[in-house]
């Protein structure tokens, strides 16, 4: 590990060994795994499926949609909630009932998150 020969460990640690190595050799196509018989056939099949779930994506690109998606979500959360908070108030003063005072976000940009 220490030489760069294997990269171990979390899926973010194994993801930032990744990127170190993808820095240091000047780039690369195609990054091959190998495995070895020092682990149950269960934690080996594991291990790869947390390397296929949570660090592959980092790199080709899967993850776009949903990165681009949770931002715009973040950047409209504002307007989010304040619908939702006047749909509680309405559903209230529909059912004759004193609605209680919710809090609405600061735009974004605002405040913190």
């Amino acid at each position: 590990m220490e030489t760069g020969a294997a990269i171990v460990g979390s899926p973010d640690e194994v993801a930032a060994g990744v990127e170190e190595l993808y820095e240091r050799s000047g780039g690369f196509g195609t990054l091959l795994v190998t495995g070895a018989d020092r682990a149950s056939r269960e934690n080996t099949r594991a291990s790869f499926e947390r390397l296929a779930r949570f660090v592959v994506p980092r790199f080709n690109g899967s993850l776009e949609g949903f990165e681009a998606s949770a931002s715009w979500v973040r950047e409209h959360r504002a307007d989010f909630v304040t619908q939702a908070v006047g749909a509680f108030q309405k559903a209230f003063t529909d059912a004759g009932v004193a609605a209680p005072g919710l809090p609405v976000p600061e735009p974004a940009g605002t405040g913190s998150r």
